[in-house]
């Protein structure tokens, strides 16, 4: 690409100066034609008044006599006139017409028919009529006739252009002379100072300052030089110091180059032990997410809903705090779960259908609760499997199927020596009758929804937590619950209480919740429908723990959706 040659400063005010004499000179121009137009314009109507009112008086005796030959010699009188086009006089019928050809020539008589009034109608400019009257002796005027003249423009611009041409040489003359006045003007007293500076500064940028701007001026050129030779001074003597400078800074620089040689060695050595640490961590970090994953992948088929009932819906919702990955795999872990299962009971030889359900938190953080959840889950789905596969265990009623069941699991928690506790709720529903026993094992209380209220069933917690060791089996006592048509219970981990509610508006810092009767009002808002409750939960709050929720619903339409 062909670099564009840059204009000089010079050129730039050269080119401003002509384009701005140009516009000014096109302007004055403009209004001294406009002024001019305007004058002879004026002067061309004020002329054809005086010329139809001469011609007026004089064809009133003629035509008062009808001398035609004396009508002709005053329409020939005027008709040579330049700005006149055409006369046309009409009297009694009679017409006389003088006009002038496309060559301005006046041509001959023309007959009444054949005067083209509308083509000089057409041509002409202006036109002056007036009527032809005759005062009689008694003081009456009489109608003689009517006088036509049109007058043309042609020679008014004949004139206009050669006065526009006129005026065009002189002023161009003129901008010419003023251009050629401001430009060596401008030359001499800015342009040439600002080539003078530009150069001096070319030479500063080459670390040359012993050029020096001449400019003896008592003006801003002149004091902007001085300056510039101030500095150029100033810059003379920072360099002097600073290559004096330079030369001790070698001498220390030597001596630190040993010292820095032994620093970066040092340096090199701690980065390699750190690099050996950190590659001990990420393998820690590897083996851990491992181990997290292998967890995940025991636990999880242990949370389970084989529930098949005409009379009951049971639909779950878990979501495990700790989200991590593990090589392709994505997954969660923590100490919530959720199982549901259909058992068939024969209490006093009658066959009944059940549904029973568990959802448990177990303490601790991470892989420490997944451990009470595996737990959990592996006696809770044994004892399930005990009873559907042994006759012998299916004849006892639900309560006592239902305190058996905590026992056991009691009694293996209790081994753990205080190190695993978990909090659980389990239950079980005869399926027809929507009778349902339940305990409470130190977990947050179940929520009824009915008639589109929701409400704690019970008033208070009575049981420790399962693993807490404590003479509990004599005084363990069930709860009831009889569900109706078209009600709905939620059984859920403190997860769905323990969020961090968002700031609203007017506040600055986001609070964590403390409002106990929060879930029921998003039960109510989400009409008990479970994802929906899940979704208000998001938009209340920020989750901070485990969650999982348990919805049982009695005697529900079949088509109601369920997660």
């Amino acid at each position: 690409m062909v670099e564009r040659k840059k204009k000089t400063i010079a050129a730039k005010v050269f080119t401003i100066l002509v384009s701005s004499l140009f516009l000014v000179t096109l302007v004055a121009c403009g209004i001294i034609f406009y002024l001019e137009k305007s004058r002879l314009v004026a002067q061309l109507k004020q002329d054809a008044k005086q010329i139809a009112d001469r011609t007026a008086n004089s064809l009133v005796g003629p035509a008062w006599y009808l001398i035609e030959e004396d009508i002709r010699k005053v329409i020939d009188l005027e008709v040579v006139n330049d700005n006149i086009l055409a006369i046309v006089f009409t009297s009694k019928d009679k017409v006389y017409a003088r006009a002038k050809d496309q060559k301005w020539q006046v041509v001959s008589y023309l007959p009444s028919a054949e005067i083209p009034i509308s083509t000089i109608r057409h041509y002409s400019f202006h036109t002056e009529h007036r009527k032809i009257l005759y005062t009689t002796l008694s003081g009456k005027k009489q109608h003689l006739g009517d006088l036509h003249i049109y007058f043309s423009e042609y020679f008014m611009k004949k004139q206009l252009k050669s006065l526009i041409l006129k005026i065009i040489v002189q002023y161009s003359s003129l901008g010419v002379i003023i251009l050629c006045i401001l430009f060596y003007s401008l030359r001499r007293w800015i342009i040439s100072p600002i080539i003078l500076l530009d150069r001096v500064v070319k030479q500063f940028s080459e670390v040359d300052f012993s050029v020096k701007a001449v400019i003896r001026r008592d003006d801003e050129l002149g004091r902007l030089a001085q300056a510039f030779n101030d500095m150029a001074d100033q810059l003379q003597n920072s360099f002097q110091r600073i290559e004096a400078q330079n030369k001790e800074i070698k001498g220390y620089s030597e001596q630190l180059q040993d010292m820095v040689a032994e620093r970066t060695s040092e340096l090199n050595r701690a980065i390699r032990e750190l690099a050996d640490t950190f590659q001990e961590v990420n393998e820690l970090k590897i083996r851990q997410d491992g181990d997290y994953f292998l967890t995940s992948q025991i636990v999880n088929p242990l949370m389970s809903n084989t529930c098949e009932s005409e009379f009951l819906k049971v639909s779950f919702y878990i979501s495990q705090h700790k989200k991590f990955s593990f090589q392709d795999w994505n997954s969660e872990l923590g100490g919530d779960i959720c199982i549901a299962h259909s058992i068939f009971l024969y209490p006093g030889g009658k066959k009944y259908k059940y549904t029973v359900f568990v959802n448990a938190d177990a303490m601790g953080k991470s892989i420490q609760g997944a451990g009470g959840a595996l737990v959990l889950g592996v006696m809770f789905n044994t004892f399930v499997s005990r009873v559907k596969a042994s006759p012998l265990e299916q004849h006892t009623t639900a309560e006592d199927w239902l305190l058996k069941c905590y026992e056991e699991l009691q009694t293996v928690f209790v081994s753990f020596q205080g190190s695993m506790y978990i909090s659980a709720l389990l239950g079980i529903v005869e399926d027809a009758s929507g009778t349902m026993h339940f305990l409470n094992c130190e977990h947050p209380r179940i929520v009824l929804y009915r008639d589109g209220k929701a409400v704690f069933v019970e008033d208070e917690v009575l049981i420790h937590k399962i693993g807490t060791k404590a003479p509990q089996s004599q005084d363990i006592q069930l709860q009831s619950l009889v569900l109706q048509d078209q009600d709905a219970i939620f059984i859920g981990s403190d997860g769905k209480d323990d969020i961090v509610l968002f700031a609203k508006e007017g506040e600055m810092d986001e609070v964590p919740n403390s409002e106990e009767d929060l879930f029921l009002t998003l039960v109510e808002q989400a009409g008990g429908d479970l994802p929906v409750i899940i979704e208000k939960i998001g938009t209340t709050g920020q989750i901070t723990d485990d969650i999982s929720l348990i919805k049982i619903a009695y005697n529900v339409s079949k088509n109601e959706s369920i997660l």
